[in-house]
């Protein structure tokens, strides 16, 4: 089944095919559970074309770590990843 994001897309898609869907979202899976933002799942049924995860960190450790997360997620799908 797929998700409410992903067939809200479609149907944007079906009547503006130049928009593009985004969302700010948490920026770890754990978190984003927790939120009930179920992006990961919205990426893999191409109903995000953009994804801004709110990254705000003390240091670079926990932004590499998150950011390697966030694009295991997104890869192989056609969501762009433009961490904030």
């Amino acid at each position: 089944m797929r998700s409410p994001i992903s067939s809200a897309s479609k149907r944007i898609k079906a009547a503006a095919p130049r928009l593009e869907l985004s969302a700010a979202v948490s920026a770890t899976v754990k978190g984003a559970e927790d939120r009930g933002q179920d992006w990961p799942r919205w990426c893999r049924d191409g109903g995000l074309d953009v994804l801004y995860p709110m990254c705000y960190y003390s240091t670079e450790k926990m932004l590499r770590r998150d950011l390697a997360g966030l694009k295991a997620a997104v890869a192989g799908t056609r969501t762009k990843l433009v961490p904030i």
